[in-house]
């Protein structure tokens, strides 16, 4: 029997709820790391000869993009966290909470999008993957950051209402 022809199991990480908290705390984590070379290759990149400094900054603009790339990951499991927990949630003030947290969750990441953006104005070949035709410009990146918009201004303002015991739809 082939090992692919099996179901996933990873012991003490198949499941999914478990699954996702592993791998939130395991990001956490190696953000941690990422963050500490992102300052020490922008502090090194101000010793670089001159007629290199360009390429020293663009290297350090990539690994600040990977970090921005792996914070979204980060957000979309603790996003998927909070969803499924507001699913279930049956008191209404908890609900609340969990729609608090997820209005400040969106907040992070619209930081992230914004600081996201000159580096991808910068090095146009960051966020370009060919085989799916997937783009991570400007203009996609300020589509994402009406996205999130929407989702606060829109969505989640009427979540808000529907969770409430006595909405006020007006």
């Amino acid at each position: 029997v082939c090992s692919s022809d099996l179901p996933e199991s990873i012991y003490a990480q198949s499941w999914c709820g478990r699954r996702f908290h592993e791998d939130i705390r395991i990001m956490t984590r190696s953000l941690e790391f990422w963050e500490k070379g992102i300052r020490l290759l922008n502090e090194s990149v101000s010793k670089v000869p001159e007629n290199r400094r360009e390429t020293a900054a663009r290297l350090a603009g990539v690994a600040e993009f990977c970090y921005r790339t792996f914070l979204t990951m980060l957000h979309t499991k603790r996003w998927w966290i909070l969803n499924k927990r507001l699913e279930v949630e049956y008191d209404v003030q908890k609900a609340l909470s969990l729609l608090d947290e997820m209005e400040s969750l969106i907040a992070e990441e619209k930081e992230n999008v914004l600081a996201a953006i000159p580096l991808a104005a910068r090095d146009s070949r960051l966020g370009w993957e060919p085989s799916m035709d997937y783009i991570c410009d400007k203009p996609h990146l300020e589509w994402k950051l009406r996205q999130l918009d929407n989702l606060v201004g829109n969505t989640l303002r009427v979540y808000r209402k529907t969770v409430s015991q006595r909405p006020d739809f007006t």
